[in-house]
């Protein structure tokens, strides 16, 4: 999969037709947690007022860490219910429940995490000795881990753009909260009191801020910055422990367990000023390891299609090019043209009609009629599009294919949203030039100076184990609709790898605004040098 579909599907929760059409609540607000009301520790949902209290499991094992998935359909949990602890997996009813790791990831595990595109749950194992922070596919496969800290780490929260674990670690002396990169890296410190124990990090929707337990003076909830910056006290300092705060979807509440002093634990719920604080279960009964799980939307109508929509057709890691649509919507029914042409030149490649509809949150079409072609053959194509909304960015994204015929995937984005920002300043990330997108291959940077569409700098490459420079090389390009299009010129330092061949290469990057600092992701190729690849980078705050 590459980086730009899997953020698309990372941020598909908060996003997906949020600004595009219609959207329907089909649940309330609620949250799941872990009780002994019934005797042993089972998982339990309620909504946020105390009503439809529902037990989900019903075993004589003990069960905790429930963690709802992005889309609403499955729990993660942590069970002994066959001896040592494991991560299993259930239906949102409570039904269908399988066991996810075996003992080979470790005779203790907890504490799941759901990235947020479902695909993997991040989780604390023993498998290496202390705890530690790994992570597993849902399927089973591609166990690995990610954290290697001198003492343990523990408690993973997942970004929501997926890139980064907030977790806590005791590595010098007292528990501090840290982030790491997903694809690798060293741990930063976000928090720094060397007075409390700081722990159970959890990032808010938007992924500006990051919420945890402060406990050693007495229980409190703490929020800072997503860099560390401005830590400050939410909840106020009680007599007792505090542990697992979660966010509510909208980001303005957060709820959180309490062990008062004499009490047992019980949950508490304050707004994110930190007011209205109220109780939400009586105390009586052990009530812990809480999660938020946020209403299932249902998109019931799609607007906003028409338009034009440029993007690429990858037909392989060094086989691209340029792809655009233009579309008119009357209903669910779609008419329009769709052109292919070189990423080098533009030459047309062919120009197709097309009729299509809007089925769910994808746009089904087929081409009809072959208007221009300058490839000697051609086959027409259908396509199966996710239509999705990033913030201000819209966007098209899917398979393009024909039995018998070479097909492709899809990434368009819409002309009409006009993103004229300032790039200008420093961008840090990855090259990925692997079929799956998912492991980097080298660290790279760019730093643009940005005149009004205009756009000039650098290009960085270096290796990703010791930081050895691959490559320098200067740019110039534009920026315009929301896209970066950029061609390296010259090369001013250079070491590739021996026996390889050093070539400038094309870009073209979306700008995704997150709400925060920006993300750059798209291609980076040459038709006539391999390999190429994809990029993802992020900005650096000054």
């Amino acid at each position: 999969m590459n980086i730009i579909m899997r953020i698309a599907r990372w941020t598909a929760l908060v996003l997906l037709l949020g600004m595009i059409g219609t959207v329907q609540a089909q649940a309330a607000l609620s949250l799941l947690f872990s009780s002994d009301q019934d005797g042993n520790r089972e998982i339990y949902s309620m909504n946020i007022d105390g009503s439809s209290l529902t037990r989900l499991t019903t075993d004589p094992g003990e069960d905790i860490d429930p963690a709802r998935s992005p889309d609403g359909s499955q729990i993660a949990f942590a069970s002994n219910r066959d001896g040592n602890f494991a991560i299993y997996l259930m239906n949102a009813n409570g039904s269908s429940v399988r066991r996810l790791t075996t003992d080979i990831m470790g005779s203790y595990i907890s504490s799941p995490a759901w990235s947020p595109d479902g695909q993997s749950l991040a989780f604390v194992s023993n498998a290496s000795g202390n705890n530690q922070i790994h992570a597993v596919n849902v399927d089973g496969t591609n166990f690995r881990r990610l954290t290697e800290t001198n003492n343990e780490a523990i408690d993973p929260s997942w970004s929501p753009n997926g890139q980064q674990i907030a977790f806590s670690s005791n590595t010098n002396g007292n528990f501090e909260v840290y982030s790491v990169s997903y694809f690798g890296g060293n741990p930063q410190q976000l928090s720094n009191d060397a007075s409390v124990d700081s722990d159970s990090p959890a990032w808010s929707p938007d992924g500006t801020q990051i919420a945890y337990a402060a406990n050693s003076r007495g229980g409190e909830i703490v929020v800072m910055g997503a860099n560390g910056a401005s830590p400050r006290p939410l909840s106020g300092s009680g007599d007792g422990f505090a542990s697992s705060p979660t966010w509510s979807p909208d980001g303005q509440t957060v709820v959180y367990v309490l062990r008062n002093s004499g009490e047992r634990a019980s949950l508490w719920s304050i707004d994110i000023n930190g007011n209205g604080l109220r109780r939400l279960t009586d105390g009586v009964n052990e009530s812990n390891y809480v999660s938020w799980a946020a209403p299932e939307i249902m998109p019931t109508s799609i607007n906003g299609v028409t338009g034009e929509w440029i993007g690429y057709l990858y037909q392989g890691s060094d086989s691209v090019y340029n792809f655009s649509m233009s579309l008119t919507q009357n209903g669910d029914q779609i008419t329009g043209t769709s052109r292919i042409s070189y990423l080098d030149n533009d030459r047309v490649y062919g120009v197709m009609s097309l009729n299509g509809s809007i089925e769910d949150s994808s746009l089904v079409f087929n081409e009809q009629d072959l208007i221009e072609n300058s490839s000697g053959s051609w086959c027409i194509k259908r396509g199966a599009l996710t239509f999705t909304t990033q913030f201000d960015m819209r966007s098209l994204i899917g398979q393009w294919d024909a039995r018998g015929c070479t097909g492709g995937h899809l990434e368009l984005y819409a002309t009409s949203t006009e993103v004229m920002l300032n790039l200008g300043g420093e961008w840090t990330g990855f090259l990925y030039q692997d079929a799956g997108g998912l492991s980097p291959s080298y660290a790279f940077e760019i730093n643009i100076e940005q005149d009004g569409s205009r756009i000039s700098g650098t290009s960085h490459i270096a290796y990703l184990n010791d930081s050895t420079v691959f490559g320098d090389m200067t740019f110039s390009g534009v920026f315009q609709n929301g896209i970066l299009t950029f061609q390296e010129v010259s090369i001013l330092s250079q070491n590739p790898p021996p026996n390889s061949r050093w070539c400038l290469k094309q870009s073209l990057l979306v700008y995704i605004n997150d709400g925060r600092s920006g993300q750059l992701s798209g291609a980076w190729v040459d038709p006539d040098c391999a390999p190429g690849g994809h990029i993802e980078l992020t900005r650096i705050i000054p």
